[in-house]
């Protein structure tokens, strides 16, 4: 039986590309180095802050990066001018909470975590939230799932995780969870897996989840 209920924040929570994209030109920008454009970060959306900017510069040096972790902090981050919530999001999440326990497991550090909650006004109804800063090893690695799990007091065969990506979808067969591909943000599905395009199919998919 279903009693716990997982969300990613990108792509199912908040459709953030945008905001993303324009935060790590900036951070590149602050950093002295060059742009890049949307296709090369359309596939690095899923990727954790530190092996983003990695990526885009080619560093590896420790100190060097200490440089990126000090960014972090001094560049706005967008979301209340550019990310948007799914249509129905919120009231779902609000229904959930009175019928699960209802969390998050993101990529995002502390500081993105925080712009979703003040967009969303959605706190009260997340009895824990995982980010970055909670675990050692990344998804598709099950420890953030497993932070969760134990924050919760639930075992990995009651819960499921709603994420959009095939790393999403490896960190759940990895913990043993239940897992839903949501495709309302970015329209990508997971093969063989359930696909939900939208918060209102999504309750009812639960629902019925919880019947077989």
């Amino acid at each position: 039986m279903i009693t716990t209920i997982l969300f990613d924040i990108d792509g199912v929570l908040l459709d953030s590309f945008e905001t993303n994209y324009r935060f790590y030109l900036d951070i590149m920008k602050s950093a002295g180095y060059p742009g890049f454009d949307r296709e090369k970060y359309l596939n690095m959306n899923h990727l954790t802050y530190i092996d983003t900017v990695k990526f885009l510069s080619g560093e590896t040096d420790k100190e060097k990066l200490k440089t990126f972790w000090k960014l972090l902090e001094d560049t706005p981050y967008r979301e209340l001018e550019l990310s948007k919530m799914p249509p129905g999001e919120k009231e779902t999440i609000e229904g959930l909470s009175k019928k699960y326990k209802v969390g998050i497991v993101t990529s995002r550090v502390k500081k993105g975590v925080d712009t979703y909650l003040q967009l969303s006004g959605l706190k009260n109804y997340f009895r824990t939230i995982v980010g970055f800063e909670d675990y050692k090893n990344p998804k598709p690695h099950p420890d953030p799932l497993f932070t969760a799990l134990n924050k919760l007091g639930e075992k990995a065969e009651n819960a499921i995780y709603i994420g959009d990506t095939s790393v999403d979808h490896k960190a759940a067969k990895a913990a043993g969870t239940k897992f839903i591909c949501f495709t309302g943000v970015t329209g990508k599905e997971i093969e063989g897996e359930i696909n939900v395009g939208s918060f209102g199919e999504l309750e009812k998919t639960l629902g019925k989840l919880n019947y077989e």
